[in-house]
C-alpha cells in the first residue's frame, strides 16, 4: 500500500499543525490543569453538593484523560523532530 504524493503532503501539513499546537502548551500548564481539576474533584462535593450531583463538575472527568494523554505524548516525543 502506498500514498499518493498529494495525500502525503496533506498529512505532513496536518502533522506540522499538531507539532505547532502541542508545542504551544507547556508541560507545566498541563500539570497545573490536572492538579487544579483534581482539587476541584476532591472539594467540589463539599463546596457545592447539588452542582456535583447534577454533573456540573464532570468537565474535569471528561478532560483529565485527554490532558494526561497529551502530557504523556509531549514527554514521549520531546526532542524528536521539532517537538520541544
Amino acid at each position: 500500500m502506498s500514498l499518493e504524493i498529494d495525500k502525503a503532503v496533506e498529512i505532513g501539513k496536518h502533522l506540522e499543525g499538531i507539532v505547532k499546537h502541542v508545542n504551544a502548551i507547556s508541560e507545566d500548564d498541563l500539570e497545573t490543569l490536572l492538579e487544579t481539576g483534581s482539587q476541584e474533584e476532591a472539594l467540589g462535593p463539599m463546596i457545592d453538593p447539588t452542582a456535583w450531583r447534577d454533573g456540573l463538575f464532570d468537565v474535569y472527568r471528561q478532560t483529565s484523560k485527554t490532558l494526561q494523554a497529551l502530557l504523556d505524548f509531549k514527554r514521549a516525543v520531546k526532542g524528536i523532530g521539532n517537538f520541544i
